[in-house]
């Protein structure tokens, strides 16, 4: 059983699985993990993490947030020791390490990149993937080049040889293309789709895999087939379809070492030395599905939501029998004054304790932790009774109020297979308080009359006295401690939630809205994208102080348009914001959205702003962050089209 501060794991041990999650530093949607300089980095939702090797927290290495980006981080390609590919939410990066000093450098304007390749043949030649189109990265000296490969998102990629490459687009699409190795020049396309007798291929866009020996495969999520021109495909891999048992394929890759392997979204199977599949369902350690998994020396590392899972496919768990028993894991005595002791687990040793307003309490299990759901457990307390009491699936007894005696506590569970285990008997006793003993009796009556004689008012009236006064100032104490503690914490929420310049929400805030959005099971929300319009030229021209004002400006219109208490408006980066609006309607929304144009616009200054809108259709569309961050992406892409039909417009997604 592997405990963390947030969650709980069932490994079987020895294990091959190593799980690194919120306790050792990782947040959000994970996507990406890479090892360069013998350094593990792993690219999420919430930026770029990478393994700290001198930090560890119970064995578990920890992971610190880089500087790199304050966006999210798809994809990481190292090129050199000295400098990696950084493909982040809107641009592509080089990062450069130099004397111990690392440089973050915009070398794209490329959209939504989502994944690099890097050419076999030419290590100056990348393939691009982003949301909407593939794309050529040409490096030349410290200069780079962007060129068109294919208007649509490719599947895959696949180098046959230098300058010939087969690729697959989704919606459908297969391509053989060459190029001009040394440019990235493409010479000649050409779909293919006929040569391979592979007629469906151009409807269902299937991903490609060429291992280490030439064989090509195409694969989609039901079905794998093996390739060869001018033969009709042949389904493959017939054993490893049938133990996924319907669960629909998202990846296959060749390892260096030529094994194959790949995900559902809940499973990983890989195809070892052998030739044998091995399906490892990943349910029980996941927060959701498996986004993307990679091989990084030996290991198999699963990437979701918070979660690194890491899959050593070099050990070997050796199953032995398990012997079960039946345990005591902790006695605690809580005493009438609220605080608890620790007793030791000895059933040797008579507990004692005074009889009170006490409460002992037993907690045990059952050590057969695979199936505790299933265990049950009962008691017989001698002293009290001579009956067990009915099974229950709780380890815990609660035992208070008993009177003074002699007590045998015995205790039983119940396995899955109906098998009864015991354990040792506890025995304890309760004596009477102190002042309940025959000496304590006599001298409290002695005592009680003398004080009743001359004392007893006067020393009520005084100890009243003194604790009104005790009261009145604690609780002065507590209030001015209190106000502090409201007035930082509030102080500090600011700092954290609001943007420095516009103030207005920024992304951390952001993330911590969404959650309560989805918390609160709203009906709908809509999402507007608004990006200034030739904001570098603005500074450009009127320098970066009047563009730092012409943001505040911004700023200030949309507090003024959206003040519903229950909306938020952003600063999602640079000079583009973002509004969610609750419970509205697209019309409600684009009256706001008109009303921010018409207020910012300054043709005198070419001033002027592009909106992208996008409404929630269905309750789930609000039941997840990926989902509402699907719903910012939408609006994001419709932005994009106000952007390249014009500018100044309000484009409202489909």
């Amino acid at each position: 059983m592997i405990l963390t501060e947030f969650e709980i794991y069932y490994l079987q041990w020895p294990s091959a699985i190593r799980i690194q999650g919120k306790d050792s530093g990782l947040a959000s949607s994970l996507w990406d993990t890479k090892k360069w300089n013998d350094q593990l980095f792993v690219a999420g939702s919430a930026g770029v993490f990478q393994e700290d090797k001198q930090e560890s927290l119970y064995q578990n290495k920890l992971f610190r947030r880089l500087n790199w980006t304050n966006m999210e981080a798809w994809f990481l390609l190292p090129i050199n020791e000295r400098q990696t590919l950084l493909a982040e939410s809107h641009k592509l990066y080089l990062v450069e390490v130099d004397n111990k000093e690392t440089k973050t450098l915009a070398i794209s304007e490329i959209i939504y990149p989502r994944e690099i390749i890097r050419s076999r043949y030419n290590p100056n030649l990348f393939y691009i993937i982003t949301e909407l189109d593939t794309q050529l990265l040409y490096r030349e000296g410290e200069n780079w080049q962007l060129k068109p490969l294919s208007p649509q998102r490719a599947n895959s990629i696949i180098e046959e040889k230098p300058g010939s490459i087969l690729m697959t687009v989704k919606g459908g699409g297969f391509y053989q293309m060459k190029l001009d190795i040394k440019t990235g020049e493409v010479l000649e396309k050409t779909e293919i789709s006929l040569g391979f007798n592979f007629d469906d291929a151009a409807a269902n866009g299937y991903s490609l895999l060429s291992t280490n020996n030439k064989q090509l495969y195409a694969y989609d999520s039901q079905v794998v087939y093996e390739l060869k021109r001018g033969q009709s495909p042949q389904p493959v891999f017939i054993e490893l379809l049938s133990e996924l048992k319907g669960e629909e394929i998202n990846l296959i890759q060749q390892a260096k070492d030529g094994w194959l392997y790949g995900s559902t979204a809940f499973k990983l199977f890989y195809q070892d030395s052998e030739g044998t599949w091995q399906v490892i369902d990943m349910r029980p350690y996941l927060q959701g599905i498996i986004d993307r998994i990679r091989i990084v020396d030996d290991e198999v590392k699963v990437l979701s939501n918070g979660i690194l899972i890491t899959y050593l496919r070099s050990t070997e768990t050796i199953q032995q029998p398990i012997e079960y028993s039946l345990r005591m894991t902790k006695i605690e005595l809580k005493l009438h004054n609220n605080k608890e002791k620790l007793l030791e687990i000895n059933p040797a040793q008579v507990i004692a304790f005074d009889k009170g307003d006490l409460t002992l309490v037993f907690t045990f299990a059952l050590n057969d932790l695979k199936n505790h759901e299933k265990n049950l457990y009962r008691f017989k307390l001698q002293g009290e009774s001579e009956e067990w009491s009915d099974f229950t699936n709780s380890g815990k007894i609660q035992i208070s109020n008993l009177a003074i005696g002699e007590y045998s506590l015995k205790i039983q569970a119940k396995d899955s297979n109906n098998r009864l285990f015991d354990m040792p008997v506890y025995r304890f006793i309760v004596s009477p308080p102190w002042y309940l003993t025959r000496q304590a009796k006599l001298i409290w009556g002695v005592l009680s009359i003398l004080i009743f004689v001359g004392l007893f008012q006067v020393l009520i009236k005084w100890r009243e006295k003194i604790h009104e006064a005790q009261k009145q100032d604690f609780k002065k104490i507590i209030n001015e401690k209190t106000q502090e503690l409201k007035k930082a914490n509030a102080n500090l929420q600011k700092i954290a939630h609001l943007d420095g310049l516009t103030g207005l929400s920024n992304r951390f805030y952001l993330d911590e809205y969404i959650n309560n959005l989805i918390k609160a099971r709203v009906d709908n929300i809509v999402v507007l994208m608004m990006d200034m319009d030739h904001f570098k030229q603005f500074n450009d021209k009127f320098g970066h102080l009047a563009g730092d004002e012409l943001l505040k400006l911004m700023a200030q219109y949309l507090q003024q348009s959206i003040n519903c208490s229950e909306d938020v408006v952003a600063r999602y980066g640079g000079e583009e914001f973002l509004a969610i609006l609750i419970n509205k309607d697209i019309s409600y929304a684009q009256n706001i959205a008109k009303i921010i144009s018409q207020l910012i616009e300054n043709k005198e200054k070419d001033v002027s702003v592009s909106i992208g809108i996008c409404r929630s259709k269905s309750e789930t569309d609000l039941t997840s962050i990926d989902a509402i961050y699907h719903l910012i992406d939408m609006a994001d892409q419709a932005l994009y089209q106000a952007k390249n039909t014009g500018r100044n417009k309000i484009i409202v997604c489909d």
